[in-house]
C-alpha cells in the first residue's frame, strides 16, 4: 500500500477503455465473495489489497464500497468493522439516497456473508488481477507503439516498464521485474492471452477452470443425458454473458420462447 507508483495508475487506470477491460470479467459472485475476505481478513487485505483498485469491481457500488475500505485501511491500518463502514456511509456527502441505500445494503451482505474457501478465493483473485493487468498491459503497449510509430521516439523502457507491472502483478512472486530480451517468449504469451477476451459464464468455479471465461471463435459442446440440466446450463451461460454487458443471441428447436424467457427471468 505504500509503494511510490501504484501499479495500476502505470497501466492506465485512468484510461475509460483500460477501466472497462478491468471490469469486463468480474462476476457480481466474485466480486462478493472477494470483498467478504479483503473487509474482514487482515491477512488477507495486507495480501491482495493493493490489486484490488475500485475500478477491478464491476458493480458500481461494489466498487463505491471498495472506495471506502480503501480509504478506512490507509487512515487506521486496517480494515474496518461494519459499524465504522455504516458510519462512513452515512457521513459521506454527496451520496444521493438511493446510493447511500445500496451501500448500507451491500455492506450488511459483505458483513453476513460466510468466510469460507479462504485459499479458492485467492487464487480467484489472483487469476483475474492477472487476466486484468495482462488486458490492460496490451492495450497500453498497442498505444505506446503508435505513439513511436506516428512521433519516431524511444518507447522501450516504458514498454519494459508496463510489462513488468502486469506480470508482476499476475505472479506476486515479489519478483516484479522482467526482461523484454531475454523473456520476450513469456511477454508476446502474455500479450497473446490477454488478446484473447474471455467471456464470462457468470459461474466463478467455471471461471477459474476456464480462465476466465468462454473464447470468442470457439464452438462449445454440452453434452448430456436427458433431463441432466443442459438448458439450465446454457440459461446460465447467457445470464452471465448479459450480465458482463454481451449481446446474448438464444436459439433452440425444442422449448418455446415463453419457456426460454421464464427460466432467464427466474435466473435474474
Amino acid at each position: 500500500m505504500n509503494r511510490q507508483r501504484d501499479p495500476w495508475s502505470i497501466l492506465g487506470i485512468d484510461d475509460p477503455q483500460v477501466q472497462r477491460l478491468l471490469r469486463l470479467s468480474c462476476t457480481p459472485e466474485l466480486e462478493l465473495r472477494v470483498q467478504v475476505f479483503a473487509t474482514r481478513d487482515p491477512a488477507f487485505y495486507r495480501a491482495f489489497g493493493d490489486l484490488l483498485h475500485p475500478a477491478f469491481f464491476s458493480n458500481p457500488i461494489a466498487a463505491l464500497f471498495m472506495r471506502i475500505v480503501h480509504t478506512f485501511t490507509t487512515m487506521c491500518g486496517a480494515p474496518p468493522d461494519y459499524a465504522s463502514v455504516v458510519d462512513m456511509i452515512q457521513r459521506w456527502k454527496g451520496l444521493d439516497d438511493p446510493t447511500r441505500k445500496s451501500l448500507l445494503a451491500h455492506a450488511q451482505v459483505v458483513y453476513t456473508s460466510p468466510l469460507q474457501g479462504g485459499e479458492y478465493v485467492r487464487q480467484l483473485v489472483m487469476e483475474e488481477v492477472r487476466r486484468k493487468a495482462l488486458k490492460a498491459a496490451a492495450y497500453q503497449v498497442v498505444k505506446l507503439q503508435e505513439k513511436a510509430a506516428s512521433t519516431g521516439t524511444d518507447v522501450l523502457d516504458r514498454v519494459q516498464e508496463v510489462m513488468a507491472t502486469a506480470i508482476g502483478l499476475g505472479s506476486r512472486t515479489g519478483e516484479r521485474g522482467v526482461s523484454l530480451r531475454q523473456d520476450y517468449g513469456q511477454v508476446f504469451d502474455f500479450l497473446e492471452d490477454a488478446a484473447q477476451e474471455a467471456i464470462p459464464t457468470g459461474m466463478a468455479e467455471l471461471d477459474f477452470r476456464l480462465k476466465g471465461g468462454l473464447r470468442r471463435g470457439e464452438l462449445g459442446l454440452i453434452v448430456a443425458p436427458p433431463k441432466r440440466g443442459k438448458t439450465t446450463f446454457l440459461v446460465n451461460l447467457a445470464f452471465g454473458a448479459m450480465l458482463a454487458g454481451y449481446k446474448v443471441l438464444y436459439f433452440t428447436y425444442e422449448d418455446g420462447e415463453q419457456a426460454i424467457l421464464t427460466r432467464l427471468c427466474s435466473r435474474i
